[in-house]
């Protein structure tokens, strides 16, 4: 995530948190480079600049360094001066929110294989749950499971990320929970298997476990919601899926 606001320090790096039940965004340990040719910073996170071989392009070391946040500051300098760069006067950087009391952030979502694997092994692990351990050893989820194991892709489009929302209240923007919700699926007609998980209702994975399943169709569908406040478990009512609309029709309650 990046400070988006028509501001000084645009570009600043931001991390995810919770509180009181809301997301919210701070800075993550990370050192801003002064442009050598304009106003303002390039940042670069912690992890980022530990791996780096050199430096960004277009900035000027003498015209300024920024530290973020003033608890990591002893540790950072201590990586700039790895890398041959001597800083010598501490700067902390909080960016102010606007006058409407909100500011503007983008954010970039990866997903890598690792993620891949992990979001599928939490789509089979809820399916255990809900149709049990005996259905999901089936051969129908080898491919899916052999993925999940030693990283080796099903031979068929398993995974999905959208902005559509999973509850019916929500749209794309405007969303009801910042809890985490996930449904399972079964489509009669094509004998795929589906689960599609959020995590704080911001994205939504969708994970085919198997395109084709064998045995005798069976009512899985169903969905969960866990209230990142109070760490409590709920199960979603009416979680079903509307054609051709990828859409699941759910109220929280």
């Amino acid at each position: 995530m990046r400070l988006a606001d028509n501001c000084e320090y645009i570009g600043l790096l931001l991390g995810v948190k919770v509180e009181e039940g809301k997301l919210a965004y701070a800075p993550i340990p990370q050192v801003g480079f002064a442009k050598a040719q304009q106003v303002g910073w390039k940042f670069m996170a912690e992890p980022e600049l530990y791996k780096a071989r050199s430096l960004p392009d277009g900035i000027s070391l003498q015209k300024g360094i920024l530290l973020i946040p003033d608890l990591d500051v002893p540790r950072l300098i201590r990586l700039l001066w790895r890398k041959g760069i001597s800083f010598k006067e501490k700067n902390e950087v909080f960016p102010q929110p606007s006058n409407s009391g909100q500011i503007e952030i983008e954010g970039e979502y990866v997903v890598d294989r690792v993620i891949q694997r992990a979001v599928s092994k939490i789509a089979l692990n809820y399916l255990a749950k809900i149709a049990g351990s005996g259905f999901v050893l089936s051969e129908n989820f080898d491919s899916i499971r052999k993925f999940m194991r030693y990283g080796t892709p099903p031979d068929y489009k398993f995974f999905r990320v959208s902005q559509d929302p999973i509850l019916r209240e929500d749209s794309k923007i405007m969303r009801q929970t910042t809890g985490h919700l996930i449904v399972s699926e079964w489509s009669g007609s094509q004998n795929e298997i589906k689960v599609h998980f959020s995590l704080f209702n911001i994205l939504t994975h969708e994970v085919v476990l198997t395109p084709n399943y064998s045995g005798m169709w069976r009512d899985i569908r169903t969905g969960h919601h866990f209230d990142i406040t109070n760490r409590r478990i709920s199960k979603l009512h009416n979680a079903i899926f509307v054609r051709p609309v990828r859409k699941i029709l759910g109220r929280l309650v």
